[in-house]
């Protein structure tokens, strides 16, 4: 694998540049012609998104890893601890939930529809979760448990994964699914012309998927609460929320 695609004055690492083409490939299906959203509102929501994104990503990384945070900060010292806490270190639920407040933020100034404009980002945010993981991949990072099955990784030397044993293609899997979830959504926004309940069918398939991946993930770094990980607990929820909310709009329905 490559971590570091540059080094220099300055440092590309493989994550970094996988998530500015994952942001790029985002903003390109923002063009697309039946997004209900006007492309410059896209555009702008998406920019503000990955912002929210990167410090909510980072913020829940170190709620979650907070000894590792105070571990770097004692033996490095506040300077070289803090740089190297910032410089690495993402949990993707927590760059969902900036996702989500960047949106409601650009729909609030813009004067847009949040459901609107959440359902027809959708499909921009998985393909943008999709070169995230392979970020991942490339970096050696959520990489997965020991497994002797078709399709083993094999990492080499100086990658945070355990090197020279066969481990389970997660990061491949989960930007593998993402990608087919994106593709979906554009089949059915092409078929009918219609983007409703986009995200929120993103958010139900892939906290499911990712409830299930947790269990071929090898890495400890991520957190766990109980015999559950961090992301497991989130998974289960956001399956919970959108039960409540499905289940509580089918009554108002009836009702109606």
């Amino acid at each position: 694998m490559h971590p570091i695609i540059y080094s220099g004055a300055l440092t590309i690492t493989s994550y970094s540049l996988m998530i500015g083409i994952g942001v790029a490939m985002a903003i390109l299906l923002a063009h697309r012609n039946r997004v209900a959203v006007p492309f410059y509102d896209c555009f702008y929501s998406i920019v503000i998104a990955a912002v929210c994104a990167g410090v909510f990503g980072k913020l829940l990384f170190m709620v979650v890893e907070w000894d590792t945070v105070v571990m770097a900060i004692k033996t490095l010292g506040w300077k070289d601890g803090t740089k190297v806490v910032l410089s690495g270190g993402f949990v993707l639920y927590g760059g969902l939930s900036g996702v989500i407040i960047g949106l409601v933020f650009t729909s609030w100034q813009n004067k847009l529809d949040i459901r609107q404009l959440a359902d027809a980002l959708a499909p921009s945010l998985a393909m943008a979760i999709a070169f995230g993981r392979l970020g991942c991949l490339l970096g050696g990072c959520c990489y997965g448990r020991s497994y002797d099955g078709p399709f083993a990784i094999t990492y080499p030397l100086g990658c945070p994964a355990p090197a020279g044993t066969p481990l389970f293609p997660s990061p491949i899997v989960e930007s593998l699914s993402c990608l087919v979830l994106c593709a979906c959504m554009l089949a059915h926004e092409r078929k009918t012309g219609r983007i409703y309940s986009h995200m929120a069918v993103f958010f139900l398939l892939y906290s499911i998927g990712r409830f299930i991946l947790e269990f071929m993930r090898g890495d400890a770094e991520r957190g766990f609460i109980g015999p559950l990980s961090t992301s497991q607990v989130i998974s289960l929820l956001v399956m919970g929320i959108w039960l409540v909310l499905y289940l509580g709009r089918s009554r108002l329905l009836r009702l109606g």
